[in-house]
């Protein structure tokens, strides 16, 4: 392992902290995230950091001062950690090497507790004699814990996988806590479904104020407002995302209607469904030259992620999958924008709960062109003002750290 050699002062320790090291060698989007807000707010806890090296560089952009670096260690793979793990031949043994990598940073410095920022892809190693030897306790968040896509067929064999990995998982009995984002009904849930009172926990996925990751800096000139009425689609750009059913609402809208409005998807194109969804809008802009959308083909930095929500007018959110999280309600409540999205599952839930908008049916492409016209005819969405600051408010970043480091 390679270090930067710092190491945490002992003065902000408090009596009784233990050590701790934060594992994630993932370097995009709310991976360093994550990791910022450990570094501003867990001062109580002697630190050690496992990440690649861009992340470290990237800190900085979400408000991480030099103060808060030298609270913590950081430990960087070395080369040959690297070459093991990116020639694995699949998720599942790069997911046992670099649990190895953390094994012996944790025998090497008496690591108290482990945290695994995104524990998916470590179930099949934690449930090994590898992962059951660590001597240190194991956190973690687990993204989209039973594998909900909104397809039954699909879903019924998925599912049948996800709770196969979990309890696998389970078999070790350092696990001390799983993390479920903005899901404490599910939380309570699995608890009981897998006889492990207390394990499984909700976490409110944090709301970043803008101010403190840009500065202030609303980087108002990207992509310019012009006078139409703009819906914006925002993140990663794929099937499970709902691009479909929105290009389908599209195709569904009145011409006399779509010189009124634009539609921008905001976000990198993945797989599956990417090239497929680039094909099929470049179709429909041909069939219907009315039409105006924008696609930003790429991962957008803070100050432009605050701009494009600034400048739009409501943000569509027409998920497939009912049980991922999802930090676009957080970006859309903290500029009071009103969300249409599905009714289904936990996005449906935090919707309805807070008043942030109106929830549709799952892959409900006419009961989205139809919210979508009735928006652009001025017909306001029912929005609690109220409710999208107490969803803001309840999810500080502060409140996210001292859920992950809390007895």
């Amino acid at each position: 392992m390679k270090g930067n050699g710092s190491s945490p002062d002992s003065g902000e320790m408090k009596k009784g902290s233990r050590r701790l090291v934060f594992f994630d060698l993932m370097t995009s989007g709310h991976h360093v995230e994550y990791l910022a807000h450990v570094l501003r707010f867990a001062r109580h806890s002697e630190l050690t950091c496992v990440v690649d090296p861009v992340v470290v560089e990237r800190l900085p952009d979400y408000g991480v001062d030099p103060d808060d670096r030298q609270r913590a260690r950081f430990l960087y793979p070395s080369r040959e950690d690297w070459r093991r793990i990116r020639t694995s031949k699949t998720e599942m043994w790069r997911g046992c090497e670099e649990l190895r990598v953390l094994g012996r940073v944790v025998e090497q410095d008496a690591i108290d507790v482990c945290y695994l920022m995104e524990m998916n892809k470590y179930q099949y190693a934690i449930g090994t004699r590898m992962g059951r030897s660590i001597p240190a306790d194991i956190r973690g968040i687990l993204l989209n814990p039973l594998g909900k896509t909104g397809k039954a067929a699909r879903d019924f064999f998925l599912g049948a996988r996800k709770r196969s990995q979990i309890r696998w998982m389970l078999r070790n009995r350092r696990v001390e806590r799983v993390f479920l984002l903005n899901d404490d009904e599910k939380a309570e849930q699995m608890d009981k479904r897998f006889g492990r009172p207390g394990t499984f926990r909700g976490l409110k996925d944090p709301v970043v104020p803008y101010g403190m990751v840009c500065g202030g800096k609303s980087g108002a000139t990207f992509i310019q407002k012009s006078e139409r009425i703009r819906f914006l689609l925002f993140g990663s750009l794929s099937e499970r995302k709902g691009v479909f059913v929105a290009l389908k609402a599209l195709n569904l809208i009145h011409d006399e209607m779509l010189g009124r409005f634009e539609c921008v998807f905001a976000g990198e194109v993945n797989e599956p469904g990417g090239r497929e969804f680039l094909k099929t809008l470049e179709e429909l802009m041909t069939r219907r030259p009315m039409l105006r959308v924008l696609v930003v083909n790429r991962f957008l930095t803070n100050e432009e992620t605050a701009s494009l929500f600034s400048s739009s007018d409501c943000v569509l959110a027409p998920y497939l999958e009912s049980e991922s999280s999802s930090g676009v309600i957080g970006h859309a409540a903290m500029h009071g924008k009103p969300i249409i999205g599905s009714s289904e599952g936990l996005p449906g839930r935090i919707i309805c709960r807070y008043g942030l908008g109106v929830a549709l049916g799952s892959g409900d492409s006419h009961a989205l062109a139809s919210a979508m016209a009735r928006f652009v005819r001025g017909e306001l969405i029912n929005v609690s003002e109220t409710g999208m600051k107490r969803y803001v408010q309840e999810r500080r970043p502060e409140v996210f750290v001292r859920t992950l480091l809390e007895d």
